[in-house]
């Protein structure tokens, strides 16, 4: 059964979990999507630890490769059935995704609209089927 959902796909109103700009007190309880919010917000910071400054700092493409490999260890791990393994995999791709989405100017909220948009379009924020990608590729909306 399919379940269609029904929220307005024009806007998304989703507020970071710690506003541009603002400093954020420490430490933060663990809030899901937040925590993405949170670490796109870190990464513009002045002062960052040596290894995330180093990589910020990186070509666009050092940071893609770096992406790509711990996506095949979060593969790895899921093929192994190491769920410790998995997890810390995990947190690793997202780290990377999020350092590309802020080189690349591409906030998280960009991201929840895409997924929302998906879901009312497709029941779920799932893959694009081929033909629709295709069309959007080829013809964006304004």
């Amino acid at each position: 059964m399919k379940i269609k959902a029904v929220l307005p796909t024009d806007k998304i109103d989703v507020a970071p979990a710690v506003p541009e700009g603002a400093p954020r007190p420490d430490p933060l309880p663990c809030q899901g999507a937040g925590e993405i919010d949170r670490l796109y917000h870190d990464l513009g910071q002045a002062e960052l630890p040596e290894r995330t400054r180093a990589l910020m700092a990186a070509k666009l493409p050092k940071k893609a490769k770096k992406l790509i490999e711990e996506a095949a260890e979060v593969g790895l791990d899921a093929v192994l059935g190491n769920s410790k393994g998995l997890v810390n995999e995990s947190v690793d791709v997202l780290y990377h995704l999020i350092v590309l989405w802020r080189s690349c100017g591409i906030p998280p909220e960009a991201v929840w609209a895409e997924m929302n948009r998906r879901a009312n379009q497709l029941g779920v924020s799932e893959k694009l089927p081929k033909k629709i990608a295709k069309k959007e590729i080829l013809d964006p909306a304004p």
